[in-house]
């Protein structure tokens, strides 16, 4: 199908500006709005350097009057109470151990040893 090269163009003229119609800005416009750019993003820059500048200065200021923290003072704990070692003879100590399987074995030499069983052993299989 062949478009008709009439229809084409009216159409092309209804949706293409003409050459005599303003299209976008001038080149005049266009460099006045790049020079306000221009001193818009020095402003920006020059306005964070001063902020910067003046926050070193403050912080400087606060941290050099800072008052001196005294360390809270902490009491020694208390001392233990002394531990007290007695005698006890065998009997007493079974009666120490009430309830838990316990021997007193004799040693060739003559020394004893207290056993205290606390599992039962496990049985072979």
């Amino acid at each position: 199908m062949n478009p008709d090269p009439e229809k084409l163009r009216v159409l092309l003229d209804d949706v293409l500006p003409s050459s005599s119609e303003h299209c976008g800005p001038s080149s005049a416009e266009l460099l006045s709005m790049l020079r306000n750019e221009r001193h818009r993003r020095h402003r920006r820059h020059t306005g964070a350097a001063l902020l910067a500048i003046i926050a070193v200065a403050a912080g400087a200021l606060f941290w050099q009057n800072e008052p001196t923290v005294v360390a809270p003072v902490v009491q020694a704990p208390a001392k233990p109470a002394p531990i007290t070692i007695r005698r006890v003879n065998d009997e007493e100590l079974f009666a120490l151990l009430q309830g838990t399987p316990t021997a007193v074995m004799k040693l060739p030499d003559g020394g004893r040893r207290l056993l205290v069983i606390s599992e039962p052993f496990p049985s072979p299989r």
